[in-house]
């Protein structure tokens, strides 16, 4: 088959949550079908050697102009349209999506983000993967005031415009997919899809090999993810500000450490506080996982599977997590890993955790059998081309 996988990002590092999936996705299919990827770059360090260079039929990658994406922005904001998508519009984009349409055909398209499905609105047969419903996450952001400001009231237009981009693009896809039980829930409280499927997230289970407690520092507590995300900044600010004084009352020795890139001032300036440790930008998370006591995940937003916990949890490395952050995971609470419903409880989990190595080593032994059982790649993606394959042949049967 031919297919044309059109991505909001190039999925060139598989180390950030809105590439891994993607990066796997577009070399599953690559290895049994002609793939041409379309996708843009908004961002300055894109590997200009990617891993499925070679795999792939064609790649078309687009540079979004900073300042052409500006004028869109202010243009759908007067217009009424989604502010996500007109930063992803780029007229080049389009054009190239145009001219392989016309000297083409495609036997289906895969399109990786809601935000760019109005780049091949009308195209069948077309698979979407919006993997979580955006629309939900501004949401929260406005309600909960997770940003202050014009931000905050930008993030409540972005919400309703976005509800009705989602309606629209997962009436008219043959499939829609999303990553968890819970997101399926939400879009079909806001939308009639075609036809939904949920398709998790993996690990890749030997790039994060599993560690025992032999070794690892005493009373360490990790944080790691994009530390420029808004749901990342606030879980950071709310481990540092409000867990960790509960958890240093029990073990003034305790610390947290903040592994991620690109982190915006706010993050910077925890650093400063007791206990505190900044790395940012580092070549590889796995030396932070195989030496941490704990993983601290208190995301008071967390929509999707939080790839950052599925990381950990291969690695051996204990997990304490919000309850919602919990909502997006498989396995069992108390068994797999740990959780606490606000900052009390997140900070008990952890001192519980902190005094007990046996039960430490039990969760570690327990969290790596279920990312083995439920979270391996392969099982997950033979799904996933299986059903674009589908998609496919009954588009080229109608």
């Amino acid at each position: 088959m031919r297919l044309l996988y059109l991505a909001h990002r190039v999925p060139d590092r598989p180390a950030k949550g809105d590439k891994i999936r993607a990066f796997h996705e577009l070399r599953a299919l690559a290895s049994r079908h002609e793939v041409h990827l379309f996708a843009l770059s908004d961002e300055p360090d894109v590997d200009p050697a990617p891993a499925w260079q070679r795999e792939v039929a064609s790649a078309t990658i687009v540079p979004v102009s900073k300042w052409g994406a500006r004028c869109r922005v202010a243009g759908a904001l007067v217009a009424g349209g989604p502010l996500t998508s007109a930063h992803f519009a780029e007229p080049q984009l389009r054009r190239r999506l145009a001219e392989a349409r016309a000297s083409r055909r495609f036997d289906a398209a895969v399109v990786y983000s809601g935000a760019v499905d109005p780049l091949l609105d009308g195209m069948r047969p077309r698979v979407l993967d919006l993997v979580d419903v955006d629309s939900e996450k501004f949401r929260l952001y406005h309600e909960r005031r997770t940003v202050r400001g014009l931000r905050r009231v930008a993030c409540g237009i972005e919400a309703r415009r976005l509800r009705r981009l989602e309606q629209h693009a997962s009436a008219q896809a043959d499939v829609t997919l999303v990553c968890t039980d819970r997101e399926a829930e939400s879009l079909q409280s806001i939308a009639l899809p075609r036809r939904l499927e949920v398709v998790r997230n993996g690990v890749d289970l030997a790039a994060f090999p599993f560690a025992d407690g032999a070794g690892r520092a005493a009373d360490e507590l990790l944080f790691v993810g994009a530390l420029d995300y808004d749901a990342n900044v606030d879980a950071a600010l709310h481990l540092v500000r409000d867990v960790l004084p509960r958890v240093r009352r029990e073990f003034p020795s305790a610390r947290v450490t903040l592994v991620g890139r690109a982190p915006c001032a706010e993050v910077v300036a925890l650093a400063a506080e007791p206990g505190v440790e900044l790395h940012a930008d580092v070549g590889s998370v796995v030396p932070y996982l195989q030496r941490a006591t704990l993983a601290v995940l208190p995301f008071r937003i967390a929509r999707g599977i939080q790839n950052k916990a599925l990381e950990a949890i291969a690695a051996g490395l204990p997990v304490v997590a919000s309850a919602e952050t919990a909502k997006g995971l498989d396995g069992v609470a108390g068994r797999h890993y740990l959780v606490g419903e606000g900052p009390d409880a997140i900070a008990d989990a952890v001192v519980g955790a902190l005094r007990s190595a046996p039960r430490r080593a039990e969760l570690a032994r327990e969290g790596r059998a279920l990312v083995e059982s439920s979270y391996a790649w392969p099982a997950i993606l033979e799904r996933f081309v299986a059903l674009v394959e589908e998609a496919a042949r009954r588009g080229g049967a109608s």
